[in-house]
């Protein structure tokens, strides 16, 4: 179990496959420097076609990378047992063994949260303010967010199955990362925790309460 982002081994490629709000994006900051990252390499939003074959040509070179994965962004099937990603419908260019693919030439983790509750909670409220992190230098002043039971119980249930959909590539990855193990190691001058709002007890005791519906 991996305690401290230096305990990940930097010597050869890394793919992080992970469920939202597991502090993927502050770890791949941090990974950057030392092995450069393309992030969500099947998030269509920002991610061009020049940019994944941007990903592509240094994968097969002598040069390392790195990226990250949602992994309820791509189908899923079993072939011999064993988890492959094949593509949906963002980019049918891409190769459809792609699990195969990119265990073969990277280190596989993934990264959990132990605290279900706090990532549903921190999603409801992403959607809620449609921020999904902070800069490093950002403040903002007190706020609240609106608690509705109907968009909480979605985010519960979408949640729930990313974390379904991640679980089943941790028999298949190299290590399991969880975000509370390493919160404190994922400092950066990039960005910062998410700023909760003042009613977040509130929201947080909301989603506990739908949560045991599923659970």
């Amino acid at each position: 179990m991996i305690n401290d982002i230096k305990q990940i081994p930097t010597d050869r490629s890394i793919t992080i496959i992970s469920s939202p709000r597991t502090g993927s994006t502050a770890l791949c900051y941090r990974i950057n420097p030392i092995i450069p990252c393309f992030f969500e390499i099947f998030n269509p939003i920002g991610n061009t076609e020049e940019f994944r074959q941007n990903f592509w040509s240094n994968y097969d070179a002598d040069y390392l990378w790195s990226c990250k994965i949602f992994p309820q962004m791509v189908a899923k099937y079993q072939i011999n047992n064993k988890p492959v990603i094949i593509l949906g419908l963002l980019d049918q260019k891409l190769d459809p063994l792609l699990f195969d693919k990119l265990s073969n030439k990277s280190r596989v983790f993934v990264l959990k949260r132990k605290d279900i509750v706090g990532q549903i909670t921190s999603h409801y409220i992403m959607n809620e303010t449609n921020k999904t992190y902070y800069s490093a230098d950002e403040s903002i002043a007190d706020y609240t967010v609106d608690i509705n039971e109907d968009r909480i119980d979605y985010i519960v249930k979408l949640i729930l199955n990313c974390n379904i959909q991640a679980n089943k590539f941790v028999d298949y990855s190299e290590d399991l990362i969880y975000y509370e193990d390493i919160k404190d190691s994922l400092n950066n001058h990039r960005i910062q925790p998410t700023i909760n709002p003042k009613n977040y007890n509130d929201v947080r005791q909301q989603v506990e309460k739908q949560l045991k519906r599923y659970v």
